[in-house]
């Protein structure tokens, strides 16, 4: 089999990610027994997961599979530790592991910047990240700026194709949130819009909030009537945020499905 791991932020990012993945048909595992051994290699064996912290994050990929393309998709924690997060990821396999990949993907956010700006931001945590780990261990990173800005680069010996896709659209600032929002806007409007008119009557009491943390509470308020009492996540996974019709009427959506299925051509 040929694999390729992506690196994201949050769950959220996980679940669209997923979700896309899903749309074109790929079986999503849930138990560990399924899974090839690439994959398996990627579970923890101890607990707790980081030092005696007990409600650490479990560090374990979704895992993603059709035919001989299997995918991982990671969840890092925050932009903060995507660049470490692969470092780990890829010096705890095996060799005979790394060596079935293909490339190495990353989804970040672009926030209040534009999207070169954000780019821009994540390749100077990447040079801080492997300036830290020459202090600590005598060796930087296993990966350089150079397989995002070139589109490939030798990992542990291993060519791998790589990518930064910036949320969300590529070019303007905003989150993950803008473009569920843009998708939710032709799948449910009325929802959407009833939820919008509930935040500005609420928003009036919270003060002055973040535009990214009020679209996140939209995103929550909608998902709660497809799914009551679960987080967004499970939303994003489940319902047409993200779909074939979305995709028409979204060019932000578009664009993220294309970036991910044209990246998986591409590392095969």
């Amino acid at each position: 089999m040929r694999y390729v791991y992506f690196a994201v932020e949050g769950a959220h990012d996980a679940a669209a990610i997923g979700k896309i993945l899903r749309l074109e048909g790929f079986w999503h595992h849930r138990r560990a027994k399924e899974l090839p051994p690439a994959f398996r290699s990627m579970i923890p064996t101890r607990f707790p997961f980081w030092g005696d912290d007990l409600e650490a994050d479990a560090p374990i990929p979704y895992f993603y599979t059709r035919g001989e393309l299997g995918v991982a998709v990671r969840m890092a924690g925050g932009i903060g530790r995507i660049c470490q997060t692969i470092d780990d990821d890829f010096y705890a396999m095996q060799q005979r592991y790394v060596r079935q990949y293909r490339g190495i993907g990353v989804v970040i956010d672009a926030d209040e910047m534009t999207a070169q700006e954000a780019r821009e931001h994540f390749y100077r945590r990447l040079g801080y990240a492997d300036a830290r780990k020459q202090e600590r261990e005598g060796e930087g990173l296993c990966f350089s700026r150079r397989l995002f800005d070139e589109g490939k680069q030798k990992v542990l010996d291993v060519s791998m194709r790589g990518g930064v896709y910036v949320l969300p659209d590529d070019a303007q600032s905003g989150t993950l949130e803008d473009l569920l929002i843009s998708g939710g806007n032709i799948a449910f409007p009325e929802i959407v819009g009833a939820a919008r008119d509930y935040m500005d009557k609420v928003g009036k009491r919270l003060g002055s909030q973040p535009p990214s943390h009020l679209n996140k509470a939209l995103v929550g308020c909608v998902g709660n009537v497809f799914n009551p009492g679960k987080a967004n996540q499970i939303s994003i996974y489940r319902d047409a945020w993200i779909s074939p019709q979305t995709r028409e009427g979204s060019p932000a959506v578009d664009g993220f499905y294309r970036f991910i299925m044209e990246f998986l051509e591409r590392a095969q």
